[in-house]
């Protein structure tokens, strides 16, 4: 992926700021086979960021990822919600996912569990037990975005 290439496509504004929030500048002239996994799923993040999306579903993003990839993604995909577009994301990735998540539902067993608020899923027992474990507790349970 070239700046000019990408520019011409999405505009030069919306560009950089994506390019920007993603920090995948300084690879852009680079081959996807140069990029670490973690580089490679900053730039696919981009991308589907450069497009607009109104809805982002996000099929485990920080899954073989190092913790600063995971940040850096985990702060596009709130800014993406702050902005208004709807974003889904799924994984394992306990401490991530519930930092990142407005709402939770959790899919176990062939049936869909809405539990509502990180707080609340919090409390649900059976979700504790089987997907938290016991002694998983939350660093900060943050607000909702505004």
């Amino acid at each position: 992926m070239h700046m000019d290439a990408v520019e011409w496509r999405f505009g030069s504004q919306r560009a950089r700021e994506v390019m920007e929030r993603l920090t995948v500048e300084a690879f852009l002239d680079r081959f996807p086979d140069q990029l670490s996994g973690g580089e490679r799923r900053r730039v696919e993040v981009a991308l589907a960021l450069l497009r607009g999306p109104l809805c982002l579903l996000a099929d485990e993003p920080f899954r073989g990822i190092e913790p600063t990839d995971t940040e850096v993604i985990a702060r596009a995909l709130r800014a993406m919600a702050t902005e208004g577009a709807a974003v889904v994301v799924t994984g394992h990735e306990v401490p991530a996912l519930m930092d990142l998540a407005d709402e939770v539902v959790w899919m176990v067993a062939g049936t869909t569990h809405a539990l509502g608020s990180v707080r609340e899923s919090l409390v649900h027992e059976q979700f504790r037990r089987e997907y938290l474990g016991p002694r998983w507790e939350p660093v900060a349970v943050r607000a909702p975005f505004a």
